[in-house]
């Protein structure tokens, strides 16, 4: 099972959580957005911040505004 944390839960990280949720060899390992309600899926750890994040995982998908890929 491959494990992955989404940053950015707007309306493209969303998708990418509702495909990854869907997908039978994934598994959500976290989601990283700073407003609360982004973040909130039952069972999936929330974290504000990237640097934050204490999950083990296998890959990222950063879903942030564009801007804010290079920092992530």
């Amino acid at each position: 099972m491959t494990r992955i944390v989404v940053a950015g839960a707007g309306a493209i990280g969303l998708r990418h959580i509702k495909h990854i949720v869907e997908h039978p060899d994934l598994h959500l390992a976290a989601i990283v957005d700073p407003v609360a309600e982004n973040r909130a899926i039952a069972d999936v750890p929330g974290f504000s911040d990237l640097a934050d994040v204490n999950v083990e995982a296998d890959g990222i998908v950063i879903a942030t505004p564009t801007q804010n890929h290079e920092e992530a």
